[in-house]
């Protein structure tokens, strides 16, 4: 009986140092094989497509300051604001254009109440940035990037221009964070 557990157990003792042997050949290879892969930068999504989008959104009277901010949205040049008599008073048009391989534009605004003033804040940020679907989106050239040995950071959104307009009679209100 005692000969039979020692067999055994030199038999488990074999098993397991030829399996951790091809483990280490295996993490030898993949490390070899992920090394040779070079840095593509960064790059659009093939399937993203150009978009505008514009927001009319009330600027009430008893609001001393309306601030907008743009942080969420990864701006390649400065928001701006402009002036038009054709923009109605207590209105201010938001025209945005961007490219997208789905993700849109949303805003939400809140106020802040301070014994001295009253403040409304409006903060514009992508929406909609399901992961899954962006993969789908980008494995045609996620699978030929490497199969050309390279990875790039695979952009599926990003913002063009944000023009904001408001009548100059509330230019003074209107404020960029």
């Amino acid at each position: 009986m005692t000969g039979n557990k020692k067999r055994f157990r030199l038999a488990m003792l074999g098993l397991l140092c030829g399996g951790l042997l091809l483990v280490g050949i295996g993490a030898g290879v993949t490390f070899a094989e992920v090394s040779s892969f070079s840095y593509g930068g960064e790059k659009p999504l093939d399937s993203a497509h150009t978009q505008s989008q514009r927001f009319e959104v009330p600027l009430e009277e008893k609001w001393e300051r309306f601030y907008i901010s743009t942080d969420g949205l990864q701006l390649s040049e400065p928001a701006r604001i402009e002036t038009s008599e054709d923009v109605e008073p207590g209105t201010i048009r938001i025209d945005l254009l961007y490219q997208t391989a789905g993700p849109q534009v949303a805003y939400y605004s809140w106020e802040e109440k301070s014994a001295n003033s009253k403040k409304t804040y409006m903060n514009l940020y992508w929406t909609g940035r399901d992961e899954l679907s962006l993969l789908l989106a980008c494995k045609d050239q996620l699978l030929t990037d490497i199969r050309d040995r390279k990875i790039s950071d695979y952009i599926a959104m990003w913002m063009i221009n944000v023009v904001i307009t408001v009548n100059p009679a509330d230019a003074e209100r209107v404020v960029l964070e």
